[in-house]
């Protein structure tokens, strides 16, 4: 099997790659640089490639034909979204629309996962969000996520292109940025640890409620989509999400248990107005009844595993800065 992985370099492309290597695929990463100085894994190939390069992308897709695609590049954290749109709307729809064109001249039949987000759904309410929901993003993160939904559908109804949209709720593990709120807690609970940081955590908003799966949960999530056994009607759209909805808070005060405060101290917590977001969903998280039914995928990583697991990596990187 070739496979195409697009935004290898990323968070969600580093615990992808190896597992298609296992599996046997021949697998070709394109991306920009690697995020904290990464290599990629051994067996695959992996080139710097911007997908808002047409000619280049067009290239390499003819070049390499893959039979299947994972196209998850894209910028993702909301709050550059926020503070400018215009990089968002490029890479998530630009991008997307170039590695169509690429895909519809050279390699029309290769199966094609697109990864989008919950956030198309903006506010839907208290409830658990199905797949049948309007799309109603109240953020440029989802805005871009939603029009890139439409280019893919109109590519499936066009062309026949072979794709299928994952709409990812928020997802973390070892090896993301603290762009997001989970990380940013763990590594300043791991400096805290170390003496590097005085006991007091710098939070935004902790009642905001949310979706959260592990990240390898969402890769294997990935990989039983793009399986060549399922029938999949091409634009169909799966949610890859928990189904139930925790608090930020609840995720703060998992990792303040897990903290060794140096004395045996207490940490602290103040609000930072700067991480405040002008516009925050109170709650938002979504039915995967979908996804099970269809490839029988349920998630393997509890919540207290997932906040190990992420202060854990935190432990190891911030000791690599010290040594």
């Amino acid at each position: 099997m070739r496979t195409l992985v697009t935004g290898a370099s990323g968070f969600v492309g580093r615990h992808l790659l190896p597992r298609l290597i296992a599996a046997g695929d021949t697998v070709l990463g394109l991306g920009l640089d690697p995020e904290n100085g990464a290599s990629p894994p051994p067996g695959a190939s992996w080139e710097r490639l911007d997908i808002l390069d047409a000619p280049a992308l067009a290239a390499r897709v003819a070049d390499f034909r893959p039979d299947r695609v994972l196209h998850l590049a894209g910028q993702s954290a909301q709050g550059h979204a926020l503070a400018d749109p215009a990089p968002s709307a490029r890479v998530n729809v630009l991008g997307t629309l170039h590695l169509l064109e690429a895909l519809r001249r050279g390699a029309p039949t290769a199966r094609l996962l697109v990864a989008s987000s919950g956030e198309v759904y903006g506010s839907p309410g208290p409830e658990p969000v199905g797949e049948e929901a309007p799309v109603a993003p109240v953020n440029p993160y989802g805005a871009s996520k939603a029009a890139m939904e439409v280019l893919v559908g109109q590519a499936a109804r066009a062309w026949g292109a072979r794709a299928v949209i994952a709409r990812s709720f928020p997802h973390v593990g070892p090896g993301q940025r603290p762009d997001f709120a989970l990380p940013a807690f763990a590594r300043q609970v791991a400096r805290i640890e170390t003496g590097r940081q005085q006991p007091q955590l710098r939070v935004g908003n902790l009642e905001a409620r949310r979706d959260f799966l592990d990240v390898e949960d969402v890769v294997a999530a990935y990989l039983l989509l793009l399986d060549p056994a399922l029938a999949v009607p091409p634009g169909e759209v799966y949610n890859v999400c928990s189904g139930r909805a925790r608090s930020i808070r609840e995720g703060l005060e998992g990792l303040i248990a897990l903290a060794r405060v140096p004395g045996g101290g207490r940490i602290a917590v103040e609000t930072d107005p700067a991480l405040l977001r002008p516009v925050d969903q109170p709650v938002l998280h979504g039915r995967p009844d979908k996804l099970k039914a269809a490839t029988g995928w349920s998630p393997r990583y509890d919540f207290p595993t997932l906040l190990e697991r992420v202060l854990a990596d935190w432990r190891r990187r911030t000791a690599e800065e010290r040594a």
